[in-house]
């Protein structure tokens, strides 16, 4: 997807995040933690620390961030990708409504809680 916009990111001082759904966690149809690995001495729980941590790492970016006075969009995967993907144009008025509005945080999709036995 190519997209210009007329809006300088320094300017509207916004950081977009685009975040695959398994490695970053979102609770979606593309997150699972791993059962098995063929990676020896990548097991389950390997998977689980390094998926967590992920995660811990995402938060702390994304309130330093805020901390900074940046306006945060968190961006994810399966707004993207796959049969249940947003269409394109949605997509990109989502994203010109969210920095033309001021507000300081947007996930796109917004999160649900499809797929919460995960966590």
């Amino acid at each position: 997807m190519i997209w210009f916009s007329p809006f300088s990111p320094i300017k509207s001082r916004a950081v977009i995040f685009v975040n695959g759904c398994f490695w970053h966690m979102h609770q979606c149809r593309f997150f699972q933690f791993p059962v098995s690995s063929s990676t020896k001495g990548r097991g389950p729980q390997w998977w689980r620390e390094k998926l967590i941590g992920n995660r811990q790492r995402d938060l702390e970016n994304i309130e330093k961030c805020r901390e900074l006075g940046w306006r945060v969009l968190l961006l994810w995967e399966c707004a993207l990708k796959g049969t249940e993907k947003l269409p394109e144009l949605q997509v990109l008025q989502e994203i010109t409504q969210w920095l033309e509005s001021g507000s300081h945080y947007l996930e796109i999709p917004f999160p649900s809680h499809e797929n919460t036995q995960n966590s």
